[in-house]
């Protein structure tokens, strides 16, 4: 009983590992899913999944590289916010942005609060459009090359 304890966190370690990389490679294999939709115009789950094979390392590359470079652009935006409410508001206005009193509608007509809302206004739709390019990309790679065709 006492070396099946002592082994306990590591067999649930282990599932986790488990568990986390069989779902990123279900997520990579069906990836192309919506793209194949909307280019058939018929709901084809698993035909992404035929389309993907033998490109799972590329691709998982690939989404990896988009998220790394996402996170990249919202921390540089971060820091943006936080000089734009800076030179706006000063520093008190930092509380205010990033916990505003919810009671009080003179705390989200603030210049520093506006200033802050507009740059994540513009920077919201480039990141979103950032996530989703990698796979209708990919798609189009791999439907011109062929299912066995190589991506580039």
């Amino acid at each position: 009983a006492i070396a099946a304890k002592s082994f306990m966190p590591l067999v649930l370690f282990l599932s986790c590992v488990a568990v986390g990389a069989a779902g990123i490679w279900c997520l990579v294999r069906l990836s192309l899913a919506v793209p194949l939709t909307f280019d058939s115009r018929r709901v084809n789950l698993f035909g992404s999944w035929t389309l993907t094979r033998g490109h799972f390392w590329k691709m998982l590359g690939t989404y990896l590289l988009v998220l790394g470079l996402a996170l990249v652009i919202m921390v540089l935006c971060l820091m943006i916010v936080v000089a734009v409410a800076v030179v706006l508001g000063g520093i008190g206005a930092l509380a205010s942005i990033f916990r505003p009193n919810m009671v009080s509608m003179e705390a989200y007509f603030a210049p520093a609060h506006i200033g802050v809302s507009l740059v994540w206004a513009l920077v919201t739709p480039l990141f979103w459009a950032l996530i989703f390019m990698p796979a209708p990309a990919i798609y189009r790679q791999l439907r011109d090359g062929g299912a066995q065709g190589a991506l580039k």
